[in-house]
């Protein structure tokens, strides 16, 4: 009779965390879609943005600017010169309905509701959507949304079909529209592989195995026919060249002395404190300096001797640097606080006041709500799987975490440069999505009660 009463009141507090989620999120809809609907046709000051429409434009392209999105921002230009309507309109609009669909379809996967479900898991879908640092990347001229898109379909697609050429064509696609995001297509493949206990096949290695040969070739391809480093005067997009950008801007100059003569010989001590100060020099003029005089495979051997010299010389702060990035992407709600509260070097500041400069308002306003809700919905979600003995959502919590955690190391190693809230674009998903899933977990006596 205990346990009886025990399991009643367990239940009865997993109702009203559920309830109280679903009002959270209601709410950040509401602000959310209002700033949807205040930033329609409206361009976020991005740089970047300017560089890709440029690239789409003229065709030229190099490893940094991948070549779908190119290509849609001046398939958007060029609808703006025939209709009149603004060239970020379609843009927008294409990647918040990919950005709603792909998320739905995610969502579906661990709960394949009826129609009386079907309400909760639009909102479930909704609240991701609205979601602050994610509508900025929805609604700007930037591929991360469009990367995050195919990776949702991706999940989708392979949890229902278990086709192989969602395993091989995905990959590809992603890797053309973002730089390094196809080895994410390819690792969360493998990590749904492992994962799926009931559709494990002896052929899952070698096919995966094929989507990384393929994967390979399309980006050797890639770079000598049409995304050729260095086409845009920018530093190569190599691993060697990111983890090297990664682990010595911030002390170019400090470590000037202890660099290989190959450094030396062609940049100078003030060149090297220069560009320590003004970090995106190191892609447009320290970068392709070196590109040129030594060639793309003898400039990796420079950035390799400048990631073992650092390491040598500096290894304590070096290590500590490193970690310090990788807390910061792990807990980026807290970083952006400290960010904005004045610790550290990050774009935090640039970044928002992109967000905030069409409707200062309302986007300070869903920022703050979002930032809460992503730690608060994390505590709110446990409760409620927690407390949730016949759950209506199939999850995997290995498969969940491992992917976070794969992402997170990905996302810290391959981000060089101050912290980039931008740059986290999966970690956001991936930390709002325990929220939307106990939305979903609503049972039918939950959905009788709010509808």
């Amino acid at each position: 009779m205990t346990e009886t009463n025990n399991s009643h009141s367990l239940g009865r507090i997993g109702r009203l965390v559920r309830i109280l989620l679903l009002f959270a999120g209601g709410c950040q809809i509401l602000f959310g879609l209002a700033f949807t609907v205040a930033n329609l046709g409206k361009m976020q000051a991005f740089g970047d943005t300017y560089e890709l429409l440029d690239a789409g434009k003229h065709l030229v392209f190099d490893d940094r600017t991948g070549l779908f999105y190119p290509l849609i921002l001046a398939a958007a230009d060029l609808l703006q010169g025939i209709t009149g309507i603004s060239r970020i309109l379609p843009v927008q609009l294409l990647q918040l309905i990919l950005a709603y669909y792909g998320t739905y379809l995610v969502l579906k996967c661990f709960c394949p509701v009826g129609r009386s479900g079907r309400m909760v898991l639009e909102i479930a879908s909704l609240f991701m959507v609205t979601s602050a640092p994610l509508l900025q990347l929805h609604l700007s001229g930037l591929p991360y949304s469009l990367a995050l898109s195919l990776l949702c379909l991706q999940f989708a697609l392979q949890k229902t079909t278990g086709s192989k050429w969602v395993i091989i064509l995905f990959p590809i696609l992603e890797a053309l529209t973002l730089p390094w995001t196809g080895l994410a297509g390819l690792f969360l493949s493998a990590l749904c592989m492992l994962f799926d206990r009931e559709k494990k096949k002896k052929g899952n290695l070698r096919l995966l195995l094929t989507a990384a040969l393929i994967l390979l070739c399309v980006h050797a391809a890639a770079n000598a026919v049409l995304l050729r480093p260095g086409n845009r005067g920018k530093m190569q997009n190599s691993a060697v060249s990111s983890l090297c950008l990664h682990m010595t801007w911030s002390k170019l100059g400090d470590n000037y002395f202890f660099w290989d003569d190959e450094i030396k010989n062609i940049f100078s001590e003030a060149d090297s404190v220069s560009v320590t100060n003004m970090e995106s020099q190191l892609l447009t003029e320290f970068g392709p300096r070196v590109d040129r005089e030594y060639g793309y495979f003898g400039a990796q051997k420079v950035y390799l001797g400048m990631i073992k010299s650092i390491l040598r010389h500096r290894t304590k702060e070096t290590v500590a640097d490193q970690l310090e990035d990788l807390l910061a992407y792990g807990f980026m709600p807290a970083r952006i606080f400290a960010n904005l509260n004045g610790y550290g070097r990050s774009q935090t500041g640039f970044d928002l006041s992109r967000m905030w400069e069409h409707s200062p308002e309302l986007g300070r306003l869903l920022f703050l709500v979002s930032m809460y809700l992503i730690p608060i919905g994390l505590i709110l979600s446990g409760i409620v799987f927690i407390t949730s003995k016949k759950n209506l959502v199939d999850i995997k919590f290995g498969l969940l975490f491992a992917i976070f955690v794969t992402a997170w190391l990905m996302t810290a190693l391959t981000a060089y440069f101050p912290f980039d809230l931008k740059r986290g674009y999966l970690l956001w998903y991936l930390m709002g999505l325990p929220a939307a899933l106990a939305m979903v977990s609503t049972s039918e006596k939950d959905k009788r009660l709010l509808w």
